[in-house]
């Protein structure tokens, strides 16, 4: 496992220099993830405002979790390629996620969402961090769920709810974690936990009829993304409106784990795809 701080050297060096050093990391991230030109337009902004004394603290908190969780990983899960790990300074809209770079896995974590989520006492890092890491490592082996094999509207809907759910799922599975804490990583509460899991199912199969419509329609409906896959607020009464699509793809992942064991890793979207609609008609 290797370690690469973008971030210091954004913090040191401006923004060009980082992105002419780490071209590969910047162009993956642009193609996948974050739009490029509102990057720019407030990156130097977020640089300006980031402690960088902060910074260099919490990467080193979390190279030496990593460092540790990726050992043990290393030693419980066989045939798997652990992946190095990228920080950077980037924009509010992702903490961090899998990667693949020429062939081979990474996860990046972004200082700017760490540095703020790292201040909440109630915050579960490990967790965090191996949700990120089976993402990258479920990639990898599973290339047709990797961002940019999204080749339909049903890719964005269904292989992104699939994804969540096998890194939320296997995270739980390692540190044999409760179920509201992989899945919201210490952030809700226990009242409002009870209610997000009701919302969840009351709504199952209504949701299913929006998500099938959406794909027959070839409608990327950014209401129903956000229902299913964002944070709608930060106050507890808030959460429970929202990542729907973390709820079901875990609970499919987990009946597919049932058969499949660790094996979920290495299953390809369309022997994943036919256990959806049977949970949502459940």
């Amino acid at each position: 496992m290797k370690f690469i701080n973008i971030a210091e050297e954004q913090l040191s060096n401006g923004i060009e220099k980082a992105f002419k050093n780490h071209e590969d990391f910047f162009k993956e991230y642009f193609s996948t993830l974050e739009d490029k030109k509102q990057f720019h337009e407030n990156i130097e902004v977020i640089l300006r405002d980031t402690n960088i004394d902060l910074t260099k603290i919490n990467i080193g908190l979390l190279t030496k979790r990593l460092s540790s969780l990726m050992r043990l990983l290393k030693r419980s899960v066989k045939k798997i390629v652990i992946p190095d790990v990228i920080f950077f300074v980037g924009l509010n809209n992702f903490d961090g996620h899998g990667l693949i770079l020429n062939g081979k896995p990474y996860i990046f974590l972004n200082m700017t969402r760490m540095n703020e989520m790292l201040e909440n006492k109630s915050f579960i890092i490990d967790l965090h961090l191996l949700h990120e890491t089976f993402h990258a490592i479920h990639y990898y082996h599973s290339p047709s769920f990797y961002l940019r094999n999204y080749k339909s509207t049903e890719h964005h809907y269904l292989k992104r709810m699939l994804a969540e759910g096998v890194a939320t799922y296997l995270s739980k599975d390692f540190k044999k974690a409760s179920f509201d804490s992989a899945l919201w990583l210490g952030l809700i509460d226990r009242e409002h936990f009870t209610e997000w899991v009701k919302n969840c199912t009351v709504m199952k199969r209504s949701m299913w009829e929006l998500i099938k419509n959406a794909i027959a329609s070839n409608n990327f409906d950014v209401s129903l993304i956000n229902t299913l896959f964002a944070v709608p607020g930060a106050r507890q009464e808030d959460l429970v409106k929202g990542r729907f699509g973390y709820y079901y793809g875990t609970e499919i992942v987990r009946k597919v784990a049932e058969k499949e064991g660790l094996r979920i890793l290495f299953l390809e979207y369309e022997e994943f795809r036919n256990y959806v609609e049977p949970y949502f008609k459940e």
